[in-house]
């Protein structure tokens, strides 16, 4: 059975924070677009799997996975 880590990207205002289920807290600098956040997890193997945004439209929330090695 594969193992899942897991990781939730926060927003708000430009700014971004990471947290990992199996790992350390990360504060990103500021990225040109959430897109290219996405991007980067993406090329690292992470799979998107919810994203919310919130009431205001500059906060929002993507939840990703990937298997653990």
């Amino acid at each position: 059975m594969t193992r899942w880590e897991y990781a939730h990207l926060d927003e708000h205002n430009g700014h971004f924070s990471l947290d990992f289920s199996h790992r350390q807290h990360i504060e990103l600098p500021k990225a040109p677009t959430l897109y290219s956040v996405w991007r980067t997890l993406g090329d690292d193997g992470w799979e998107m799997i919810s994203h919310t945004p919130a009431p205001a439209a500059s906060n929002s929330r993507t939840w990703f996975k990937r298997p653990m090695v």
